[in-house]
Order: C-alpha cells, then structure tokens, then sequence
C-alpha cells in the first residue's frame, strides 16, 4: 500500500516548524550524488520586501547599508539531501526570484529567469493596475560548485586532559568513537549518528574549543560534513559545509525592440513566465508580465504591454538570451495574460505544445470593452497563418511558426483556462513515450472536475475525456476540482495527482489530500485511489520525483495567505514497501544519442526479467506544472545480469541533459535507486 511519511514533523499554523525551514515555491532535483538534492526557493515568500526594492536597482547594492536587512528579505532557499533527509543553505542569488521560471542546460545546471522586481503600487494609477513587475535578470545555480576534498583516512586523536578520544571511518562510511580516562579506561566503540555516511576512511578531523567539540570529514560524495557536542545537548546531527559560488548571473532577458526610449530598446522581463529546455538544448522562455519600471521613475525600464508573449531562448554556449521580434499570444489586454502556460515538447518535430489557449476572440479593439480591449492589432490578428483564436497550438521554435491548432481543454471545462493575471489553476503532463509506439506524443490535463487528455500522434488531435476518476466528494457524488494540484511522473508510467484544494480562494479543511493515480493507456486510461496526506498543498506548493522512487512534497499557503506551510512530506508509491527489488550495479554517466551502452544489475530474489528500461528527466517544478520532467523508455537487449541499452534517438524524444536510469522487471517494480545519466 502506499503511504506518506513525514520529513522532521509537520508545519505550524504560524509558518513555524517544519524540516524545510523556507517555502517551497519553486523546486529541482540536482544530479548531485547517487540519490540527488532538492533545490528549493521563493524569494521573498509572498511577503513584500520593501528594502530589498529600496536598493536593488543600485549600481552596487552589497555597498549600501541596508542591504544585510535588505537581503535577508528575499534569501530564501534551500537544499535536501535525498540520501540523509538533511537540509542545507546554498544562499540566495541579488535578484528576488519569487514567481520566476526555470528549466534545465543540457550539462544539469539549472537556470531561473525572471521573477519579482517590486510588487504591485496602488499609487501608480497606471495601466498596469494590480499587475507585479518582473524582473530581467536570470540565474544559473551550479550544483558542481560545491568544495570536494580528497578522500583519505586515517585515526584521529583528540587529547582533552585526562581524557582522550579517537574518531575513524568504519568500512561502511560511518564515523566511529571511542574514548579513555584513567578510569574507567577504554570504553566500547560508539556510532555518530550513523544515518550520514563518509568516504570509507576518510579522515575525521576533531577540534576541541572548550566544553564543544566539532568534527569534520568528507562524504562519498566529497562533501565535507560536520556535527558538534557539547555536554549538552550531546551529539548533534550531522550538516554539510557548503563551500563556493552555486549562484551565477545568466544574463538579462531581452528588451522588446519595438518599444523604443532614447533610440534604443527598452522594456522585458518576466514575471510568471514558463521556461522548457528544447531538442537543441536551449531554453526556451514564453509569457509572463514585464518589468514596469521601479515605481514610475525609471521610464526608461517601462514596458507597456500586459504580457511579455515574445519568446526568447538561452543557449548554453554563451550563456545568454536571444529574443524572437514576434509576438506569441495576447499581449495587449489587461485581463487576458496566459501566466505560466502549460508547454511540452513533442518528439520527431521538436515543437513546443502549448496546452492553454494564447489568443482567444474575447479580445477586441473596442476601448468600450474595457480589460480585454487591447490597441495592439495583432492580439486580434494574430501573424500566424493558422487559425490560433481560442486554441491549443503547436509552435516551431526554428521556424517561429504555429504549425497546427485545435479547440483547447477549456472547451470541455473552463477551468482548464485561467485568462486573468494569475497563474493556471490545472495542470498537465506528458505522458511515458514508448520506443515500442515510435514515441508518440500524448499529453494529460487534470485538476478540473473532469480530465482530459490529447493525442498529439493522431492526424486530428483533439481533447477528449478520460476513464471517470475513482475519487468522488460524498456530499456530490461526483470527483472534486483540485487547484493547485501537481502530476508527477513515477517509473512505474503512472501519474501521481497529488494535493489541490477545491476552492481557488481556500482553507486548510478545502485541502483534497487524497492522492490519485492516473494509469495511461491509448483506450483513455483508468484512475485509482491512493493514500491520504496529512497536510493540504495549496497555492504554491511543489512535488517531485527522487531517485529512490519516493515522491518529494512541499509547499503552500496556509488558508490561502502569505503564511508558510514548512512541512516535508514524502508519498511512498506500493513499490517502495517491496525491499526484494532490482538494484542496479553499474551504468554509465553519460551517453549520446543512439548510443548503445551496458547496465550491469542485481536482480530481485523472484528472478523477474527486465521488461522495461526508462529514462526520466530531472524534474523542475513551479505553480502546479513540472515542465522538465520526462519520462522515456528505451530499447534493450539482455544477456544473464547485463542489458545493452539504446539510448533515445534524438533531443526531441528526449532533450538534453540529466536523466534518471530505471530498471522495471516483469512484476512492474523498479529498481531501487535509479542512477544519474546525461543524454547528448
């Protein structure tokens, strides 16, 4: 059966307690390791950050005196190790990143662009009313930057008058102690919170300063960690010593060329914008509401549109943005700006699918129409020669074409369509790609009362509804909504639909802490019921896939307001309770398209056979959509305890970068821990 477990205890009513220390607005798996780390961040949290605004627009803002005070106001992020359950801070980049984007570079790094440069003024009486300026900046956070010292080992010896303690590595990596007095002479060997392992004889440095006593040696993985004691409270938990720059600026999102100050470009930014890596690696950026300048006086900075819907793309090679000069949905109407819109790349043509309508003939150029008349003539005649008004769309990055449209989800439910400035309340997923189908593309949408889904593969794609769901509300009879839910991916080819909530304006006791799972099939699919969650993910609130199979949650907003839920929950698919699974022995760390490579494995004691070999991309998620995640399965021959496995063909079936290597055996278990591999 599955179940959830706590991480470190539940979070208080008061956004106090709870392991994960900050909200978990924006989340990524790391390949760092063999069982990965959580990154996880939110800037400013929800909670506006008045000296921070106040200087970060100076040439020098660590100059000024306010900025400690400043800085403390939007640095919030943080570390989980996946392997010891231990949270950690990274630091925080000069930029406030709540409300950003992110997707993955092809060598695992990842990059976070836009995000809020100052919050909503009610005094600025200008056409953006209400609307939160986003900010040009993007980051890359460097996993890699972290300090590696050089395994080693040896005894250490600690001499504290009359007393005499020695520490040591044993063969599994834990760190042992024993310890001397006169009387009562050599006392048995002790573990040291054994949970953390070290490179097995690595060296444990031991520094006494006076009633406390800190060590420090390396990790398996080169990390350096340490804990304390003191007579009380004793030994403590380990925690890593974070060393070096994870945070590196990544440019400036463009300007818009066609709105001019000075001779020269002006406007950009990005906040509520959805990030996608594309087959050729770089990271394509759409929507989100642009910069407004810094409470009216910096005009040059304003940008007069609603909706940055000019896409721009990163390339890894330079570390910089390229702007597209032509428009990509509504930018011109106040209350139709498509935030955070739902993207998936296809496999054979690499266009981007963008499941939410980006125009829409609720448009109009008659001022009497008040927020959704818009003076921009292309908002309502679109430059595209496919008819896009009220569609989902498939857009070629190349050749910044629309290619195909058809009538979106919101034609099935409205909710699958949130027009005004605020994120969308539904989520979508792209289903597993199957060498065995040719990869063909289908995509799933959830969280509105009914769930639809799209097959990209087909001549006439169109959304049509899946299988009933099994869970139902026993006052209606009939399946709840579920704001803010999220659909993560899981080995086995299902779909964890976890947390939500049924009113978009909620309390705690809205929350729908049931989980769902979605089993894919050509024939619409079927949904079951899974375990029940002790807490309500609402608003802002994240979930991921780790390498051992578990799902990683956090987040949300307590009865809808900026107080913070601090919990960690992890949710235990069935498999996990299974201990007599595959392990995997070795495989290797990278491979190229189309390349054949070898997995070596121990197999269950059932003896099942391999049936299936899936790649799954690292995870990246925000505001209810994981636009990284992936999930590929790929040919394979065996022979004994060995597989010679093909890897995708191309970065359309799988773009590149870290991918997580799972083995399925017959009975539909994975293996236990699924290896790090980079894809092209």
């Amino acid at each position: 059966m599955s179940r959830w477990v706590y991480v470190g205890g539940g979070s208080g009513p008061n956004g106090t307690g709870g392991a994960a220390q900050v909200l978990g607005v924006h989340a990524a798996l790391l390949p760092v390791g063999q069982q990965g780390r959580v990154l996880y961040f939110s800037g400013s949290q929800w909670v506006e950050a008045p000296l921070w605004e106040a200087i970060e627009n100076e040439p020098n803002p660590p100059a000024d005196s306010r900025y400690p005070a400043g800085k403390a106001q939007i640095d919030h992020t943080r570390l989980y190790d996946c392997a010891t359950r231990q949270v950690s801070n990274p630091g925080s980049p000069d930029d406030d990143l709540f409300c950003s984007g992110h997707a993955f570079r092809p060598d695992g790094r990842l990059v976070v662009a836009g995000g809020t440069q100052h919050w909503p003024d009610p005094a600025e009486g200008d056409l953006h009313h209400a609307h939160w300026s986003g900010t040009r900046s993007s980051w890359l956070f460097d996993h890699t930057a972290q300090y590696r010292a050089q395994p080693g080992g040896r005894v250490t010896a600690l001499w504290r008058g009359e007393h005499l303690d020695l520490f040591t590595t044993g063969t599994d990596g834990a760190v042992w102690s024993a310890w001397w007095e006169p009387e009562p002479n050599w006392q048995p060997w002790f573990l040291i919170h054994p949970e953390i392992k070290m490179q097995p004889g690595a060296t444990v440095t031991a520094l006494w300063r006076g009633e406390h006593l800190d060590l420090f040696a390396t990790g398996t993985d080169g990390a350096v960690w340490s804990t304390w004691w003191e007579p009380e409270p004793n030994w403590q938990p380990w925690f890593l010593i974070l060393k070096g720059q994870f945070w590196v600026f990544a440019g400036a999102l463009s300007r818009d060329p066609a709105q001019r100050a000075a001779g020269a470009p002006m406007g950009g930014g990005r906040w509520y914008p959805t990030l996608v890596t594309l087959a050729d690696g770089g990271v394509f950026a759409l929507t989100g509401h642009p910069l407004i300048g810094m409470y009216g006086d910096r005009f040059y900075d304003y940008d007069n549109r609603h909706n940055n819907t000019k896409p721009e793309i990163y390339r890894q090679q330079n570390n910089a943005w390229q702007g597209v000069d032509k428009q990509l949905g509504v930018s011109g109407a106040h209350d139709y700006a498509v935030y955070y819109p739902r993207l998936h790349v296809l496999p054979h043509t690499g266009e981007v699918f963008v499941v939410q309508p980006l125009y829409s003939r609720l448009v109009t150029t008659n001022p009497q129409s008040g927020n959704l008349y818009s003076a921009n003539p292309e908002d309502t005649s679109p430059p595209y020669a496919v008819d896009v008004m009220d569609k989902s769309l498939c857009y070629n990055p190349v050749a910044k074409q629309v290619t195909r449209a058809f009538t979106g989800p919101q034609a099935i439910d409205g909710m699958y369509l949130d027009r005004f400035f605020t994120s969308q309340p539904t989520t979508s997923v792209m289903l597993p790609l199957h060498h065995e189908e040719n990869y063909r593309p289908r995509v799933l949408a959830c969280g509105a009362q009914q769930a639809v889904v799209t097959d990209l593969g087909a001549a006439g794609p169109q959304w049509v509804t899946t299988a009933a769901r099994a869970l139902t509300d026993p006052a209606s009879g009939r399946p709840p909504v579920r704001y803010f839910c999220t659909a993560t991916l899981l080995p086995t080819g299902d779909v964890l639909v976890s947390g939500g909530v049924t009113k978009e304006q909620y309390k705690e006791a809205d929350g729908v802490r049931t989980t769902e799972l979605y089993h894919p099939s050509a024939a619409g699919g079927s949904w079951s019921i899974g375990a029940v969650a002790a807490e309500t993910r609402g608003y802002h609130s994240v979930a991921l896939l780790t390498p051992d199979g578990r799902v990683w949650t956090a987040g949300s907003e307590f009865n809808d307001t900026s107080t913070p839920n601090l919990s960690i929950e992890l949710f235990e698919p069935d498999y996990v309770a299974v201990a007599d699974r595959v392990t995997i022995k070795s495989a290797p760390g990278a491979a190229r398209y189309g390349q054949a490579f070898r997995v070596d494995y121990t197999p269950a004691s059932t003896a099942a056979a391999i049936a299936k070999v899936v790649l799954m991309r690292c995870g990246s998620v925000t505001h209810s959509f994981d636009g990284d995640q992936r999930y590929v399965s790929v040919p394979f021959t065996k022979a004994g305890t060995s597989l010679t496995v093909t890897a995708p063909p191309d970065g359309t079936v799988a773009p590149p970068g870290a991918y997580m290597l799972w083995l399925i055996d017959t009975n539909g278990l994975p293996c236990k821990t699924a290896p790090f591999i980079r894809l092209g």
